[in-house]
């Protein structure tokens, strides 16, 4: 087994923070989870509740598709 990194473990900022809209963001998602398609052969449409257990990226897949689906609801407000 590795060795933990000795805490604390920091990221640096490499860029000042910046306004995003929620579209921006959705439409973000969206393309990440569409290219994650084209490379891996996977659909998120597939990944809901029929989705094997234990699956790593199917689950994340489906995380990240709902997340997507709420940060919609909440531009659409």
């Amino acid at each position: 087994m590795d060795t933990p990194i000795a805490p604390p473990l920091r990221l640096s900022v490499t860029e000042p923070a910046r306004e995003v809209s929620h579209a921006e963001v959705a439409s973000s998602i969206r393309t990440f989870l569409q290219q994650y398609t084209a490379r891996s052969g996977s659909s998120p449409a597939s990944v809901g509740l029929g989705a094997e257990a234990g699956t790593h990226a199917s689950s994340t897949s489906a995380q990240l598709s709902r997340l997507a689906e709420n940060v919609e609801k909440e531009s659409s407000r």
